[in-house]
């Protein structure tokens, strides 16, 4: 619900290939028997109204939703009502649709029935792929990506254009299960080729200026938990922030800390996320210049999709998902240690994706309090205040963790009145509290401590693990 207060700014994610650059081209780049793209059917979508979804959002912003960033858009296709089947050889067969969406800056994809035999794979990318580009931009996705849902959500693609294509043996084609059914059209910019375009079309930067990058001094000293932390799609069309947290057995489960109001608390939309790793600018851009509100240069070739939800509360606003795959080594995440006492902390570190923009830091000098959700008395929550000319927290940063000077979690943020033009005690935040959850509502449906002390051994705090 960040924001309490405010106006809209501009969201923009930037997001790469599904666990790295694929090994695998297009069958039209390697097989020059199959036909040319512009031979292979193609989905035209119908006109979004970007000043009506704008108008919108800035209601959104007042009532405290997240962030949206694409328009879902229902479809009903399957390679037996739409595309193009051919022959790649005696042995194979690929199937190709191309889906335009005028003046997207992005597209990616809901498909609520998904199979894919061994040996095969489904490729997405932009129709304006070439075989030496950039591979990157090209979404692969194979029989592990299969799962108990049936179901998989994929990273985005940038352009108003994208084909979708599978490669499967012949002989077990007819296991092959695909249907398309949203849409998502990104009509804000989410990613750095998508926000290029949005540059074109003459929007701005993406985050505060007073927002500091996690490769700023701030940040040297504590490289490990910047890496636990991850920015997520829900649904293909809204987004938020999260954190991996590690649990009492060490074992690396990909236990995923969030907020409730981000929406992650039924099956289906847990099994949606798209998480995305390691995106950050790639040198300090001074704080406070015009610079540190531009758009930067973070590279998203790293990310995930699917998960289980294991435990939700609204009274601390939390969210605990399990991801469905492990971690890929190449992506080198840390596993953030956590403290369930029940005290106040001398200061405190946040680390987050304003507008769902590259990460930053932003660091709090004096003591936490004990809050109600919106400022009132109780201890659901702590209260955060910022440094004067500091980073702060925007839209987009909900769920984001918040560290205690031993780089431990004891919080996710809810919301609150900061931004870079707030001063005084408005320039805080309120984080509901790993403390509350922990016992949450009494229910391991409910409650932390069932997942991150599996072997109930009564610790009261963790460190984090790479």
């Amino acid at each position: 619900m960040k924001r309490l207060y405010g106006s809209l700014a501009l969201l923009s994610l930037s997001i790469g290939a599904a666990i790295a650059a694929p090994a695998t081209l297009p069958a039209a780049f390697e097989h020059p028997n199959v036909s040319s793209l512009d031979k292979v059917a193609v989905r035209i979508m119908p006109a979004v109204n970007v000043d009506k979804l704008k108008a919108e959002d800035r209601l959104r912003d007042k009532r405290g939703d997240i962030p949206r960033f694409a328009l879902p858009m229902t479809v009903d296709m399957t390679p037996l009502n739409s595309g193009v089947w051919e022959d790649l050889d005696a042995d194979t067969v690929v199937w190709r649709q191309r889906i335009r969406s005028e003046k997207a800056m992005s597209l990616n994809f809901g498909f609520t029935q998904y199979h894919m035999p061994a040996g095969g794979r489904m490729l997405i990318y932009p129709a304006t792929q070439e075989k030496g580009g950039d591979r990157d931009l090209i979404r692969e996705y194979s029989d592990r990506d299969n799962n108990e849902l049936g179901q998989l959500w994929t990273a985005i693609v940038p352009g108003q254009e994208a084909v979708i294509e599978v490669v499967v043996p012949r002989a077990s084609a007819g296991q092959l299960k695909l249907h398309l059914t949203k849409v998502n059209h990104d009509y804000v910019g989410f990613g750095p080729l998508a926000r290029r375009l949005a540059e074109a079309s003459g929007e701005k930067g993406v985050s505060g200026s007073c927002n500091v990058d996690v490769v700023c001094p701030d940040g040297a000293s504590r490289s490990d938990i910047i890496r636990s932390v991850g920015v997520y799609s829900k649904n293909g069309s809204l987004a938020c922030t999260g954190s991996l947290v590690n649990n009492t057995a060490n074992n690396k489960k990909m236990y995923f800390l969030t907020a409730h109001h981000c929406g992650m608390t039924t099956t289906a939309a847990a099994n949606s996320i798209v998480v995305y790793w390691n995106y950050q600018n790639s040198t300090c851009r001074a704080p406070n210049t015009p610079a540190s509100g531009a758009n930067g240069n973070g590279s998203l070739a790293q990310n995930q999709s699917g998960s289980t939800l294991r435990a939700t509360s609204a009274n601390s606003d939390f969210t605990l998902l399990e991801l469905r795959t492990a971690a890929n080594p190449a992506f080198n995440l840390f596993w953030a240690g956590w403290d369930r006492r029940n005290q106040n902390f001398p200061g405190a570190v946040a680390i987050h994706h304003p507008n769902v923009a590259e990460k930053r830091i932003s660091l709090s000098t004096t003591s936490t309090s004990f809050v109600a959700w919106g400022g009132g008395a109780g201890t659901t929550h702590l209260n955060v205040q910022w440094q004067p000319t500091g980073g702060v927290t925007e839209p987009g940063s909900s769920g984001s963790p918040l560290y205690s000077p031993e780089k431990r979690v004891i919080g996710q943020l809810h919301g609150g009145p900061s931004s870079c033009s707030a001063t005084g005690t408005n320039r805080s935040d309120q984080y509901g509290r790993v403390f509350t959850s922990w016992t949450g509502g009494g229910t391991n449906a409910t409650r932390l401590s069932n997942w991150l002390d599996p072997g109930a051994t009564g610790a009261t705090f963790i460190n984090g693990i790479n």
